[in-house]
């Protein structure tokens, strides 16, 4: 596990974690033979993209004081199955890899906030993971409107 010594080291891992999180979207989106399914994965990649710009301005404007408010959670994350990225990919699967993804920030996030000594960046992991967790709940509230709720 990274050791942060400061609120720029923190923020650099998760700008970091966040130019991953769009390049991954944008190459499941070259493999994809589905423009509905391209524009999505592109979509996706265009708003991790605004959360590694919004991490980078908090180099230079500092970390603002955040509530303490979680995203509920539908629980969605460690019960859906999917399957692997590839060519016939289709909107159900890529739900299910970006529930997932977000799960893995926030698990991330909220496990440095654990084992961090200083108040400061617990603060801004914590602030990050309620991100995170925002952004899983908005997958899974799309995955239960398209697959779950009876139409």
């Amino acid at each position: 596990m990274d050791t942060f010594e400061s609120y720029d080291d923190v923020l650099a891992f998760a700008i970091t974690k966040e130019a991953e999180a769009a390049a991954l979207y944008r190459h499941w989106a070259t493999r994809t033979t589905q423009p509905a399914m391209r524009a999505a994965l592109e979509q996706f990649a265009g708003e991790e993209d605004g959360h590694r710009v919004r991490l980078e301005s908090l180099r230079v404007v500092g970390f603002p004081a955040s509530s303490a408010h979680v995203a509920p959670e539908l629980g969605l994350a460690d019960t859906l199955k999917g399957r692997a990225p590839g060519p016939d990919l289709d909107y159900q699967d890529l739900l299910i890899m970006a529930i997932r993804a977000e799960q893995a920030a926030y698990d991330l996030y909220t496990g440095l906030a654990g084992v961090t000594e200083d108040p400061g960046v617990r603060e801004l992991l914590r602030a990050l993971a309620r991100d995170e967790a925002q952004h899983r709940l908005r997958f899974e509230n799309e995955y239960e409107q398209e697959y779950l709720r009876e139409n």
